[in-house]
């Protein structure tokens, strides 16, 4: 059986999934060989395509950025009920190829433990990326107030409140909320040997 990682350009520099897999290899005593797919471009897009489709024992993969919402649609992916259109995962089941996210259903779980009613509750999410974007709408799907701080603003975001400005937020939000979600890349320097790049992604003074 042959699982992967599907990324951009260098993301076997960065990633923490092979250890993870090979750390999960060991505790379950399932055997498995791990690939990772470093590709910039469509052209070697459609060659992994190519390859996931003709390989049997192919059993899926992780999706990183950039490839979150093209990938599921070269592979004609059924998405699982209530799948955003960001999706990190991508695996062959009963002869049909599926794609999920579950980055987002692990993250609304965690939230459930420390907050079992979300409807209400006021939630700063600082990134819009592969991950930020669908977890601010699932959560507001869910009922929550939810504001989020990007660099940029984000087409799509509808019934959730934006910034670019971190005086802007804190004057909309009276500078409380009951919970901040990092899912930017800004202090991701602390997970590899670059331990001196920490950032945080927002001012706290």
């Amino acid at each position: 059986m042959t699982i992967g990682l599907l990324g951009g350009k260098d993301i076997e520099n960065y990633s923490l999934a092979p250890r993870l897999w090979e750390i999960l290899s060991v505790q379950s005593g399932i055997s498995f060989s791990y690939s990772v797919h470093s590709i910039s471009n469509m052209r070697d897009l459609h060659t992994f395509v190519d390859l996931f489709n003709s390989t049997e024992g192919y059993a899926g993969f992780n999706v990183a950025l950039p490839w979150k919402t093209t990938i599921g649609k070269l592979l004609n992916a059924q998405p699982e009920e209530g799948a955003p259109l960001e999706i990190n995962t991508i695996y062959k089941t009963n002869g049909e190829i599926r794609a999920d996210n579950t980055d987002i259903k692990a993250l609304i779980a965690i939230i459930r433990q420390h907050s079992p009613s979300i409807s209400g509750c006021k939630v700063l999410i600082i990134g819009a990326g592969g991950v930020g974007r669908p977890l601010a709408l699932r959560l507001s799907e869910l009922g929550a107030l939810v504001y989020v701080k990007d660099i940029k603003h984000i087409n799509n975001l509808t019934c959730i409140t934006q910034f670019t400005d971190e005086e802007d937020m804190i004057e909309a939000t009276d500078g409380v909320v009951d919970m901040v979600i990092n899912s930017s890349p800004v202090g991701k320097g602390s997970l590899t040997s670059r331990f001196s790049d920490f950032r945080l992604p927002l001012s706290l003074g």
